[in-house]
């Protein structure tokens, strides 16, 4: 399994991964396989430096392949 995360899925990304989050648990569950963000999105929302910040990789724009950023 491979999660990538776009759009506004980018700040449920960042939500998550907070201890406080009601489905942080499931988070940890999945961390492995999370493939990582659209670079584009997660600037477009203003997730870049919290993703960054919890090591989520980045990746181009999902139509075009998701290659690496």
């Amino acid at each position: 399994m491979r999660l990538l995360f776009d759009g506004a899925g980018t700040q449920e990304l960042a939500a998550l991964a907070s201890p406080s989050h009601k489905a942080h648990a499931l988070f940890l569950s999945v961390r492995s396989c999370i493939q990582g963000a659209c670079a584009y999105c997660a600037q477009a929302f203003g997730m870049k430096e919290a993703l960054k910040a919890l090591g989520i990789p980045f990746l181009g724009e999902y139509r075009t392949g998701i290659t690496p950023a």
